[in-house]
């Protein structure tokens, strides 16, 4: 059977927050520059576009040949809109949901999940994207094919000059790159012109996307969620908000950077471990169990001595000897040489 949703009580919700407190008193030197660079992203963001309007020459605003503008044909108004519907309404959505039932909702038996644990993971993954992408933009600024980045032409003076379409170029209405005053307080993600390498798109859907795997595998949810990544990919590039190359780039860079870090940055998030009330009491000294076994006797209710009463944690086995397993008899009375491995993540 499915798992129930059970709200917390005013009692278990208090108990919670205790909990996220002390974890946050431990990893917010890394979730507050995470989450500020969210804030750069947008600074660097007005900047590509400042210098689309104030540092490009007309004749360096062209919109580059791309195969994939050549395949698909443009789209426009409600069609054009769908890619950003899709990425709220079929990723972002679930997403936050899900997350949200991590303080409302009672812990899943044998899965405890916080938000610090889970934001850490995802705001460090977004963040290396981030910078990689402002990076990449800024070194080189690409002409953006979107409508209203592109140069406009005077249907009469091109009918007149076919080969030189210089003199034909008109004022982009909807062109209106921010002003030096506007770069730190100007927040528009989805109207910019020139932050093409690699797509943002891509690195939000997908890194959510692998957040979800991680934390709340659902193999239904997964496909539908990839299913629709692919058809935002296409949307992306038919509606001209991206090259080819910056979609197609960012489907790899981004899985690439999600397990690099699950190889090699040592956490709990690491790709040998696993969250649960025993790794989370070794990797911070916070005993959870309070909370992730619904009120079960603490992990260590003494400092630093187990508790032979309390529920054997299932990330921990016992090794028994040979013997012990085909008599059913300890050779260990005294329970003095039973030994404890954690066990990991396959």
């Amino acid at each position: 059977m499915g798992r129930q949703w059970q709200l917390r009580n005013k009692e278990s919700f208090i108990n919670y927050v205790k909990i996220e407190l002390q974890l946050l008193k431990q990893e917010w030197k890394i979730l507050l520059p995470c989450t500020i660079m969210q804030y750069l992203h947008a600074i660097f963001h007005n900047l590509a576009y400042y210098i689309q309007g104030n540092e490009l020459a007309i004749e360096q605003r062209f919109t580059l040949y791309d195969l994939g503008f050549e395949l698909l044909p443009e789209i426009h108004g409600f069609a054009a809109s769908l890619s950003d519907i899709l990425v709220f309404a079929v990723i972002f959505a679930p997403a936050i949901f899900l997350v949200l039932t991590i303080p409302f909702a009672k812990q899943e038996p044998g899965r405890p999940r916080y938000l610090v644990i889970v934001l850490k993971r995802c705001l460090m993954q977004l963040s290396i994207c981030l910078v990689l992408r402002i990076l990449s933009f800024l070194a080189t600024a690409l002409p953006s094919p979107a409508d209203h980045c592109e140069l406009k032409f005077n249907d009469a003076c091109m009918q007149a000059n076919p080969d030189n379409p210089i003199p034909c170029v008109v004022p982009n209405p909807n062109f209106k790159p921010p002003g030096t005053d506007q770069l730190l307080t100007r927040i528009d993600s989805l109207n910019g012109c020139g932050d093409l390498m690699f797509s943002s798109h891509t690195i939000y859907t997908v890194s959510l996307i692998l957040t979800m795997w991680k934390y709340w595998l659902n193999k239904y949810g997964l496909a539908l969620m990839v299913s629709i990544q692919i058809v935002i990919a296409f949307l992306i590039v038919a509606s001209r908000k991206h090259y080819t190359l910056d979609v197609y780039s960012a489907l790899y860079i981004v899985p690439l950077i999600w397990f690099t870090l699950e190889a090699y940055y040592k956490d709990i998030n690491h790709k040998d471990s696993e969250v649960t009330v025993k790794t989370i009491y070794d990797f911070y000294g916070v005993d959870v169990s309070s909370d992730a076994d619904d009120g079960a006797v603490p992990l260590y209710p003494t400092e630093g001595t187990p508790n032979s009463t309390a529920p054997l944690n299932p990330s921990v086995h016992v090794t028994m000897t040979e013997d012990e397993s085909t008599n059913g008899e300890r050779s260990d009375p005294d329970h003095t040489t039973t030994s404890f491995q954690r066990k990991n993540s396959l």
